[in-house]
């Protein structure tokens, strides 16, 4: 259950989306089985691989267990506010080097993401990142921070990113973890240039997110 928004939640506001799933989104991905956008924008995605159906903590999910599962969006606009935000899984516990990406305008024009990635004993943590500007001529400014937790295999976690202009947060299960100040020049003006949304890349196949 995957959600995106064009300005920034309040932590009020992200607890009740972790408590009761509002408010509504510019972009929600119910992952139940499809790649429809149900916030009623119609920006509906394509599904490469073969994810699998399972419960999950909102009716039905997506597995994504294997490199080329995914959900991709083209053509997004780059956000220079933004919320992002998504219940995830992580099925087994492998000590081995993997990332994982659970929302990420990344992949062309960076501006955002949210990722499971490993720490140096093997643990499974969050990720959020933000960059206002991709240009190799240019200092552009971008921050990253990661969960205190560590997510327990087979157990849901919510995971949210916000970033308003000037401070990125990342809170799980609806209480903040870490935020930081974005680095480098502030006032450089933002890349407009449209980037693709991808939801669910499996980074290998020793874990399975959901």
């Amino acid at each position: 259950n995957v959600r995106y928004y064009n300005r920034v939640l309040t932590a009020a506001d992200i607890t009740q989306l972790y408590e009761e799933g509002r408010p509504q989104p510019i972009r929600h991905f119910a992952l139940e089985a499809d790649a429809q956008d149900k916030s009623g924008n119609a920006k509906h995605g394509s599904i490469s691989g073969s994810p699998a159906g399972v419960l999950a903590i909102v009716n039905q999910g997506m597995k994504f267990a294997h490199t080329d599962d995914g959900i991709s969006l083209n053509n997004e606009p780059r956000l220079e506010t933004v919320t992002a935000a998504a219940f995830v899984r992580v099925d087994t516990d492998a000590k081995t080097s993997a990332t994982q990406t659970i929302v990420s305008a990344w992949e062309t024009e960076q501006n955002y993401g949210l990722w499971v990635v490993r720490d140096a004993q093997g643990n499974n943590r969050i990720t959020a990142r933000f960059r206002k500007r991709s240009d190799s001529t240019h200092l552009f400014p971008e921050q990253a921070v990661t969960s205190t937790s560590v997510l327990k295999p087979g157990v849901f976690h919510h995971a949210a990113l916000t970033y308003d202009g000037a401070v990125l947060r990342l809170l799980i299960n609806g209480q903040e973890e870490a935020a930081q100040n974005l680095e480098g020049n502030e006032a450089l003006t933002p890349e407009t240039t449209a980037t693709n949304l991808l939801i669910g890349k499996a980074g290998n196949t020793d874990t399975a997110l959901v």
